[in-house]
């Protein structure tokens, strides 16, 4: 059976600001939109600014492909990493030339800029 909630791909990277993205990811969640959290990297650990450990749901390179009705870039430290990283310019200019929306926090514009 497909699921007709939409879906939002969040990018979790070292330095995220905490409140910038358990904030976003539990308000979509509770409004029944589909969350993936990805770790940039290969560890589902990711460290907060604050040394917040968050869980992501999965990693990047795990979803590479799958299809998303929106993204979401958390601001803080890490945002500079979001910028460096092809994989996440890709998905960020994939949404936003189809018209779907692209969500940015505080720093994390710069992203939607680079893309």
């Amino acid at each position: 059976e497909q699921s007709m909630a939409k879906t939002c791909l969040v990018f979790l990277v070292e330095g995220y600001e905490e409140i910038e993205t358990v904030t976003p990811i539990d308000i979509l969640r509770r409004s029944g939109v589909d969350v993936t959290v990805a770790a940039l990297g290969a560890d589902l650990g990711v460290k907060g600014r604050s040394n917040i450990v968050m869980q992501a749901d999965t990693t990047l390179d795990a979803v590479a492909g799958k299809e998303f009705d929106c993204v979401l870039c958390p601001g803080g430290p890490g945002t500079a990493k979001l910028v460096e990283d092809a994989r996440v310019l890709a998905a960020v200019k994939k949404c936003g030339e189809a018209g779907k929306p692209t969500a940015a926090i505080c720093a994390a514009p710069t992203v939607l800029k680079a893309a």
